[in-house]
């Protein structure tokens, strides 16, 4: 086993919601909460004199607003940041009314309006802000030319003052609570938006280097067509005049069987590269597909590649565009130094309905650079003439159209190990 940094090359999944609406809805339920539970502690344990009728009917009346809202955001409308900025003035406007006809500038609480202000320069950023913090200050500044006093909350005695420190107290606690919440919250989601933004825009570089590999691909096959009919034509002639049984025969066989090779080779680019999606999945046993990585080695890379298949039944999958991926990694594992001594095993199991094949070396293993670089097209550490740097690439795109991942487990002097998982996909044949 393996103990050095797993590099994973896939995608999460992301969500287009905004994330700051879901948070304001929470916060508003609370609020409306915490408004209800503070007038039942007023009026029934500090017995305070408060019009009920006109503050119920508000609380009622910001409960339900905040219902549609839910509705709205429920069927997919959504909230626009000039909504979400309507929505947080008309908070302000509902906490002053409260505020009116509860004691208005005497009323602890009033130190709520730091809560809106705060959430419109998270959320809306600092010019709505600035337009929230004017509406707070203005409405605020009406509270004392009209409100409702509540006499225990203003008049001077023994045992009054206690109950306005006791309230600023927990107003204090409500609202420092209430902006560390959300704020770190919102603050948080918004970071994890950022990052899927971020792979999303990886992604899609990735497929645009994609489409141009699978362009050039295409174009290759048809420029070394001509040239390989060339070579095939001379090998023929050389085939036709060398004398059976000597060396001159033997290379011309040889030529053209290589000539044929490639042919083969540049067909497949020619229908495949770049589009390993678009294959219709074929019902076979894992065994098979490990089977057909195989017999796209020479006879000398055979004999050093070992197959361990742990499967059982059948499944569908795009038999070409797998074993085209598989194969790269097993080619680049067969060329990791040292070797000419070193074996490599392919092996294939189900993990938490997931199909999972590893490719192990016993080479020399990657140091953090190239391990970082690992996967980006024409990165490649092959002399010249052994590789594109292209393998690993398409292998990591197979995977992600799949809808899984590739990874890599390296450690120096004791090898690599490649993990490419896709979703298990159980045949018809196999139901």
């Amino acid at each position: 086993m393996h103990t050095g940094r797993l590099v994973a090359l896939a995608p999460t999944p992301q969500s287009s919601t905004d994330p700051s609406v879901p948070w304001l809805l929470r916060l508003r339920w609370g609020a409306v909460l915490a408004v209800a539970s503070a007038l039942f502690v007023a009026v029934r344990v500090l017995h305070m004199a408060l019009p009920l009728e006109p503050l119920l009917a508000l609380v009622l009346g910001a409960g339900l607003a905040n219902a549609v809202l839910v509705l709205r955001v429920v069927r997919g409308g959504g909230l626009s940041r000039r909504a979400i900025g309507g929505v947080l003035a008309f908070d302000v406007l509902m906490l002053t009314a409260l505020l009116y006809f509860s004691g208005g500038p005497a009323n602890p609480f009033s130190v709520l309006y730091l809560v809106y202000v705060t959430l419109a320069a998270v959320v809306l950023g600092a010019p709505s802000a600035y337009g929230l913090a004017l509406l707070a200050t203005a409405s605020y500044g009406l509270l004392f030319l009209d409100h409702v006093p509540v006499p225990m909350l203003v008049r001077l005695g023994e045992g009054t003052i206690s109950v306005h420190l006791l309230g600023m107290w927990v107003a204090f606690a409500l609202a420092a609570a209430l902006v560390a919440h959300f704020v770190g919250r919102v603050s948080g989601a918004l970071a994890a938006r950022d990052a899927e933004l971020s792979a999303a825009r990886e992604r899609a570089a990735r497929s645009d280097r994609l489409a141009a590999v699978a362009t050039l691909a295409a174009g290759a096959a048809h420029e070394l067509s001509t040239p390989l009919a060339t070579i095939s034509v001379i090998a023929g002639e050389l085939a036709l005049e060398a004398a059976p049984g000597t060396a001159l025969a033997a290379d011309a066989a040889l030529l053209r069987a290589e000539v044929a090779r490639c042919r083969a080779i540049l067909e497949q680019l020619s229908h495949h590269a770049g589009e390993p999606i678009g294959e219709a999945p074929a019902a076979m046993r894992v065994g098979e597909l490990l089977d057909a990585v195989a017999s796209r080695l020479t006879a000398v890379d055979r004999a050093r590649l070992t197959l361990r298949d742990d499967t059982a039944g059948t499944v569908a999958l795009p038999r070409v565009a797998l074993a085209q991926a598989l194969g790269s990694l097993v080619r680049n594992a067969l060329d990791a130094p040292p070797g000419a001594a070193a074996s490599v095993e392919l092996s294939a199991h189900e993990q938490g309905g997931a199909l999972v094949f590893l490719v192990e070396d016993r080479g020399a293993g990657m140091d953090e650079p190239t391990l970082a670089h690992a996967g980006e097209p024409y990165f490649t550490t092959k002399g010249p003439g052994r590789g594109l740097g292209l393998g690993v690439f398409l292998a990591r795109s197979v995977a992600e159209q799949l809808g899984g991942r590739l990874a890599f487990d390296s450690v120096r002097g004791r090898g690599t190990r490649v993990l490419l998982e896709v979703p298990l996909a159980r045949s018809e044949e196999a139901r």
